[in-house]
Parts: structure tokens; C-alpha cells; sequence
């Protein structure tokens, strides 16, 4: 079993999101209780992000989430300490830069162990 702190369930099953398969996980955060759904980065998303320094390893991890409303953006988490950080949407806008802001404590996360 992977090494994840207490506010992490680990989960094997998710109803996919149309046009996002699989949906390997779920988050919320103290603003957004009804959270969103994770799911895996595609091989462009994976370069996108190998090319701008980031790799995905059992620590950090990259992933693609979604809202209720079908919105998406990249997250980046440590299921080890519990905490996760937005895309900088600004800066990658303006400059073509992957970068994250401040990581912050989720408030539970479910995610598929064959995905950490």
C-alpha cells in the first residue's frame, strides 16, 4: 500500500466524465466541498510538463482535474502530505510558463492506488 496521509481514501472506482476516462481520483478543498473529479494527464499533457521540468513520481504528481462545471486545469499533489496546487493560469497565459502556486491542504482526496 502507498504511503498517503489519513485525509487520502484510496478507491478504485469513479464514473468517468465524459470526454475525461478514466476519473482516477477526487478532491475537495475547504472552498469547494463538492471538489473535482482527477483524472490522468495524455502523453501531450505529460511532455507539456516533462518539457517545462516537472515529472510525475511518487511524490509530486501532475494531474489533469475537472470541475461540476466541465472546467479543467492542471493540479499538481502530494498525496503524502495532503496538499495540492493550482496551475498559475496567468503566467502560463502571458509566457508559455508551467508554474504552480503555493501548494495547499485539501481537505479529502479519493484516488485509484494503481495511480500514485
Amino acid at each position: 500500500m502507498k504511503n498517503v496521509t489519513t485525509n487520502v481514501e484510496l478507491s478504485d472506482s469513479y464514473s468517468d466524465i465524459k470526454g475525461y476516462t478514466p476519473v482516477i481520483g477526487w478532491f475537495s478543498n475547504k472552498y469547494n466541498p463538492v471538489g473535482w473529479a482527477i483524472v490522468s494527464l495524455n502523453e501531450h499533457e505529460l511532455k507539456f510538463c516533462s518539457d517545462h521540468g516537472y515529472s510525475n513520481d511518487e511524490i509530486f504528481q501532475i494531474k489533469r482535474i475537472v470541475s461540476p462545471k466541465g472546467n479543467t486545469s492542471l493540479s499538481m499533489f502530494n498525496f503524502q502530505k495532503g496538499t495540492y496546487a493550482f496551475v498559475d493560469n496567468e503566467i502560463l497565459m502571458e509566457n508559455g510558463v508551467l508554474r504552480f502556486e503555493k501548494k495547499v491542504k485539501f481537505t479529502k482526496a479519493r484516488i485509484n492506488p494503481l495511480f500514485l
